[in-house]
């Protein structure tokens, strides 16, 4: 959310109309991140080191478009809507499909140790959703736009810690237990992460 909305913030400047940018924006971010979606069952995200990784990447790249993104509003500002539009869409595309890689990865991985909670982790996900929006408009407002871009850049990867984590207690009911046992503690409690 701290990067949508400051996409949302910085491209209704450039393309010069609010509700040209949340069209736009709201209509690439869905489209993107839902095709990160499917396409990350067929990539091995939930791997090493493919699970460290593509955090750190992300973060990466996401301070990598908060630069092009003011490189792209200086050198077309004076071009035509047409060609704004399809800049925004070719510039918001990519970083949505990576982001689309995260919740479903994040899905598979807690999934083994704590599969009878995972309904929770969607209505936390659809909570949160909503209040970091509001944050990161806040956030704007007092700090500044690309705030947001550095906080999701540190967001992302501090995911690498927790993946870690993640991939080292699904690893341990295999590694320490007896194959009745592991299949016993397979699902752990919440209270295993505290």
């Amino acid at each position: 959310m701290f990067v949508e909305i400051a996409l949302i913030q910085r491209l209704s400047i450039f393309l010069g109309h609010p509700v040209y940018a949340l069209g736009i924006i709201l209509f690439t971010i869905i489209l993107s991140t839902g095709v990160g979606s499917f396409l990350s069952e067929y990539l091995p995200l939930t791997r090493k080191p493919w699970v460290f990784l593509f955090p750190i990447v992300t973060a990466i790249a996401i301070l990598i478009w908060r630069f092009a993104l003011t490189a792209l509003l200086a050198n077309m500002m004076t071009s035509t809507m047409s060609q704004k539009i399809a800049a925004s869409i070719a510039l918001i595309f990519p970083l949505g499909l990576a982001l689309g890689f995260f919740f479903p990865a994040g899905m598979k991985l807690v999934k083994p140790l704590v599969g009878s909670e995972t309904s929770w982790y969607w209505a936390l996900n659809g909570s949160f959703g909503v209040l970091i929006s509001a944050v990161a408009v806040f956030i704007s407002i007092y700090l500044s736009i690309s705030t947001n871009f550095y906080l999701a850049a540190i967001c992302y990867a501090t995911l690498a810690v927790f993946a870690s984590r993640l991939v080292q207690d699904a690893e341990k009911p295999i590694r320490s237990t007896k194959p009745h046992e592991a299949t016993r503690n397979g699902s752990l409690s919440s209270s295993h992460f505290v």
